[in-house]
């Protein structure tokens, strides 16, 4: 379901994955998992089931376009990376150990996030906006979070390629977790729908987080 002023205010964290659409499958490689007030999202690395030598010459220019483009991350990351087997139980652990009775839901912009989700019988909630919608795009959310939380905006999570000539271009699933659950707390629920929160201060935390000469 989509975000409305109902199902707002039982959001407890945010989720959000980044990896590669390849060899008729997503490989998530990249998953961002916030709840509520922690500061950092847990994040786990995946390695996709297939090698980069068995795709095909369409999936391998795929592969370099995300990399070098859109996020930033290597197809293979090696020892750091565990089994795409273990997606849907890292989710299900995450949930169960931080999931609060009184809100139940996941906000979620990404849609092979959604799956996921879906997947691991988790209810959640659409965050994703469009033409004419209240809700924030990927860009705007981007753009948001650069904006309110960071003077260094395009910084991302260590696991990302670094080059100066594409570094204005990465969606980090860490990053846009954060930005989405500081989006819900500072935008959707004060003053998109008229509902108080509490999270106001979170600012300086995210702005030191994304900053800290460490994460670059």
């Amino acid at each position: 379901m989509e975000l409305d002023r109902y199902n707002a205010p039982l959001i407890f964290g945010t989720a959000d994955c980044q990896g590669f659409g390849v060899n008729n499958t997503f490989y998530v490689v990249e998953l961002a998992l916030k709840a509520g007030k922690k500061c950092e999202p847990n994040c786990f690395l995946f390695r996709p089931s297939v090698s980069y030598n068995e795709l095909s010459k369409k999936d391998k220019t795929t592969v370099y376009w995300l990399t070098n483009y859109y996020h930033g991350l290597p197809y293979d990351l090696g020892f750091r990376g565990v089994s795409q087997d273990e997606v849907v139980d890292k989710v299900i652990q995450w949930y169960k150990l931080n999931m609060i009775v009184e809100k139940p839901y996941v906000g979620v912009m990404n849609q092979e996030m959604e799956k996921i989700l879906l997947k691991a019988g988790i209810p959640y909630v659409i965050c994703r906006g469009g033409e004419g919608s209240f809700l924030p795009t990927t860009k705007e959310l981007m753009t948001f979070g650069s904006q309110a939380l960071c003077k260094s905006p395009f910084r991302t999570c260590g696991f990302h390629v670094k080059k100066p000539e594409t570094s204005l271009i990465r969606t980090c699933a860490v990053k846009k977790s954060m930005y989405l659950w500081h989006w819900l707390q500072t935008v959707g629920l004060p003053q998109v729908f008229g509902i108080k929160t509490d999270d106001q201060k979170l600012s300086n935390s995210f702005a030191l987080y994304f900053c800290d000469d460490k994460n670059n």
